[in-house]
């Protein structure tokens, strides 16, 4: 009973800072819009209800993204799993991609 509880408490936080993302994820290929915006191609699809689940995006003017940046480039190039989420179901990049507001690089 009390791993249940500790489960569920694990899934509630992700749950709270996130409205749609994706755990134990690959990527599958990166690149840059010439908006500056940087899709982030998934080898399975977000639970986001955007028309392109299976990507999560962010400009590189938003501020705070190197780390994330840096992070992508790694687990891309060690090809490690990432959790990534967004905080907004919206679409809000390009009005068919969540953007990408948390990511977690797995050990």
């Amino acid at each position: 009973m009390k791993y249940l509880a500790i489960l569920v408490l694990c899934t509630m936080s992700f749950i709270s800072y996130a409205d749609c993302g994706a755990s134990d994820v690959s990527i599958t290929s990166l690149y840059q819009y010439h908006d500056g915006t940087i899709f982030v191609n998934l080898d399975k699809s977000t639970n986001c209800s955007c028309a392109f689940p299976q990507r999560i995006a962010f400009n590189t003017n938003d501020k705070g993204y190197d780390f994330i940046k840096s992070m992508l480039l790694t687990a891309y190039a060690t090809s490690k799993k990432i959790d990534v989420a967004s905080n907004s179901d919206q679409c809000e990049i390009h009005g068919n991609t969540a953007r990408l507001t948390y990511l977690f690089l797995k050990p």
